[in-house]
């Protein structure tokens, strides 16, 4: 069994208030889950308006296909953000 585990760190400048950044974390959120089937958490940084981390993991008993979905969900992420990555860390881990 492979595990992607995915943690990116986004910056937002519209995000003007905590309510504006949920805001925009939802139609991310929303747009991923349509998308690729993954649910995405913020998992740090949930007190800054403007930076956010977001974390999600994929699993499966191929590591190659494990690879193609992280890549593609962070290419769609980065797609559909309003702002940009700022760190990227990703680590298969082999069960």
């Amino acid at each position: 069994m492979f595990v992607g585990i995915v943690k990116l760190s986004v910056y937002l400048p519209n995000g003007h208030s905590l309510k504006e950044k949920r805001r925009i974390l939802n139609i991310i959120r929303d747009r991923v889950r349509n998308k690729m089937n993954i649910i995405i958490a913020e998992v740090g940084d949930q007190d800054l308006w403007q930076r956010a981390e977001l974390g999600f993991a994929v699993v499966s008993n191929d590591s190659s296909f494990v690879d193609s979905v992280v890549t593609k969900t962070t290419e769609i992420i980065e797609n559909i953000i309003p702002g940009h990555v700022i760190d990227r860390k990703y680590e298969i881990v082999t069960f």
